[in-house]
């Protein structure tokens, strides 16, 4: 059976999908039948970074011009690539026939050890949907504030949908492995102190020039430069991953089994709750109907806390009215800063981890060192550089 892994991040720009590419290529430089999905909607990073120009898509496949088979990229650079392009998005509108169809074209897909979906960046309902339905999640982060808390958000939303597998971490464009675990220590403490999730650490990939080389060639790192600092970190990641394996219950999902959850999962109801706010977003699939009902919605609130606020300044409402108003808004006051209070407590949290600990600068003096700055990078003979991480900007963002 193939083990489905879904690559994602938080934040974009991080390598997601450069790593996903190298990755899947060197499982297959080691013998394993590997398969990459592009699931990034509107950015086929997947396409560029392989030099790929794809005549057809998963959208042809939906329309019933085309098979899995018809749209499969077969052997480039050892692996197989299929197309997602926008008909991602489509599978959250299939009719039941449609649905069925598509799970019998993908059942033909049996024949991989590796399946890996790359997915966008962020907590849209697909991504989030990829991920839950896969056996397997690798998350992508680097030595950045914007990307840690977005990442600490993408695993919060993971956890409030019930998702409560083990997710595989991997640390990229870090100066050295060392500062890469460091981050990823300090990333697991907060979120083993504030969500329900278990994260591992799957390896780092260092800063290399030749990365940026490769991207600029259109070709996979692994290959053209294998004997780079940059294919050294991903052959240590793929071993990582070969040696971890899955739970035996994982082991028996199959291909068409991954699509009939992450089908149900995408057409039904789902919590989002970021750090910043707090509401419940509907599946893809009603979104566009519910952004039309905004505007009306918020108008008919305005309208009705301006009759009350109306109705109490012109002492309108009965003693009894009055109270029961005073005693609701009491409540929605108390809710308020209790939301409040959690909030400050997860990013105080995160502040503290990340802060540039006096001990760990024995050369600076106390009045040189500052509560709001966050150590990205250490080395034995450089000055650690630092960078702020102003909380109280994110939360108004």
């Amino acid at each position: 059976m193939a083990r489905i892994i879904t690559v994602t991040s938080g934040k974009g720009g991080v390598g997601k999908t450069n790593i996903s590419v190298n990755l899947a290529i060197e499982l297959a430089r080691q013998g394993y039948r590997t398969c990459l999905f592009d699931a990034d909607l509107g950015l086929a990073n997947t396409n560029i970074l392989m030099g790929l120009c794809p005549d057809y898509t998963l959208e042809d496949v939906l329309t019933g011009n085309k098979t899995i088979r018809d749209i499969l990229i077969s052997d480039c650079e050892g692996i197989d690539v299929i197309p997602g392009s926008s008909g991602v998005e489509m599978v959250a509108e299939l009719t039941e026939s449609q649905t069925k169809r598509l799970i019998e074209l993908f059942s033909e897909l049996h024949d991989y050890d590796f399946l890996f979906f790359d997915t966008s960046a962020g907590i849209s309902g697909n991504v989030i949907s990829f991920c839950m339905a896969s056996s397997e999640v690798i998350l992508v982060i680097v030595p950045e504030p914007t990307s840690l808390t977005d990442g600490y958000s993408l695993l919060k939303v993971l956890s409030l949908n019930k998702f409560r597998d083990t997710v595989s971490v991997v640390v990229n464009q870090s100066k050295n492995k060392k500062i890469a675990a460091t981050v990823f220590s300090k990333f697991r403490e907060t979120i083993n102190k504030f969500l329900p999730l278990d994260i591992k650490y799957l390896g780092a990939l260092t800063k290399d020039s030749q990365v940026v080389e490769a991207v600029t060639r259109q070709r996979p790192f692994v290959s053209l430069y294998p004997d780079s600092a940059a294919s050294a970190c991903i052959k240590d990641i793929a071993k990582h991953l070969i040696d971890q394996g899955v739970k035996p219950s994982k082991s028996e999902n199959k291909v068409e089994d991954f699509w009939v959850k992450c089908i149900n999962i995408m057409q039904s109801p789902m919590q989002l709750i970021g750090i910043k706010s707090q509401k419940k977003v509907s599946s893809p699939q009603t979104d566009s109907a519910e952004k039309k009902n905004v505007k009306d919605r918020k108008h008919a609130k305005k309208q009705s806390v301006d009759k009350i606020i109306s109705s109490v300044s012109t002492n309108q409402l009965k003693p009894v009215e009055q109270e029961g108003i005073i005693q609701k808004i009491l409540l929605s006051l108390n809710s308020l800063a209790g939301n409040t209070l959690s909030i400050s407590e997860e990013l105080g949290a995160l502040r503290k981890t990340f802060e540039d600990k006096k001990e760990s600068r024995p050369d600076s003096n106390s009045d040189s060192n500052s509560d709001s700055n966050f150590v990205t990078e250490q080395d034995d003979t450089e000055e650690t550089p630092v960078l702020s991480l102003d909380f109280e900007k994110y939360i108004k963002g």
